[in-house]
């Protein structure tokens, strides 16, 4: 194990982490994340093995972290490399997961152009809470790695597999898994009078224009009835009651 002291704001890695948390190709090219905080460290660190653990000087290690680099550094530092206001003391960089394919797979939330990251984790957060088995990205959805999307996700995004592709690789999925194929629209049928049929993909939009026609032409519409003062729910919001919703009918009939 290696342990290093950086004092200097000009440090190598101290430029390394923050164009990991600020810049998707430099992420993709170092195959690297930086995470901050330590609940999501401590979580991460007990299944995953932590790259290099940050942690400023005079602070206790954390317990039961694996971890190949350790590098003690200043204050100024982590609120440097950090992308909040007030950083914990603990940071961490750490492999993201590779894609994979969702073959097989009977529970899944297809995202179509959802740019909010904020949104985009809160959907993976609830996806891997409410037990579907992956998730399925369309082209131009935000980075499910952008720091935003991570702290949103607490996790999830470590967790629950996903595929990113185009409409044809949506497609070409649905057809090969016989997909029952869903989406949420504020003109679809009302989710008290659907029975869902398994197994399936709920396929959600994007936040200003919904889903675009190519995933409508894929599916069947649903929707979530709201008071006639409310235009809509937000992307998020909407997800997570349609997802519940279709759990309960999976626990009921027995599903999985």
């Amino acid at each position: 194990m290696i342990t290093k002291e950086i004092k200097s704001l000009q440090h190598s890695n101290v430029k390394h982490w923050v164009k990991l948390r600020k810049h998707p190709k430099y992420r993709l090219s170092s195959h690297s994340v930086f995470i901050e905080g330590k609940k999501l460290i401590q979580e991460l660190g007990r299944k995953k093995r932590i790259k290099k653990l940050i942690v400023k000087i005079g602070q206790p290690i954390p317990p039961s972290i694996v971890y190949d680099e350790l590098y003690l550094v200043t204050e100024e530092i982590l609120a440097k490399i950090s992308g909040v206001v007030a950083p914990e003391p603990i940071a961490a960089e750490i492999s993201f997961p590779e894609e994979v394919s969702l073959n097989g797979k009977k529970l899944l939330l297809g995202l179509d152009t959802i740019n909010d990251p904020g949104n985009l984790g809160t959907l993976f957060r609830t996806a891997f809470a409410l037990g579907f088995e992956g998730i399925f990205l369309t082209p131009m959805c935000a980075d499910p790695f952008n720091e935003k999307a991570i702290r949103a996700a607490k996790g999830a995004t470590f967790f629950l597999p996903f595929q990113r592709g185009t409409f044809d690789d949506l497609k070409l999925l649905i057809k090969q898994n016989h997909l029952h194929s869903y989406i949420g629209d504020m003109e679809g049928e009302a989710i008290d009078s659907i029975a869902f049929q398994f197994p399936l993909i709920l396929i959600l939009g994007n936040e200003a224009h919904g889903v675009s026609e190519a995933a409508k032409d894929l599916s069947s519409s649903v929707s979530i009835p709201i008071s006639d003062e409310m235009e809509s729910l937000n992307v998020a919001v909407a997800g997570g009651i349609l997802m519940q919703k279709i759990r309960e009918q999976v626990r009921k009939n027995g599903k999985q």
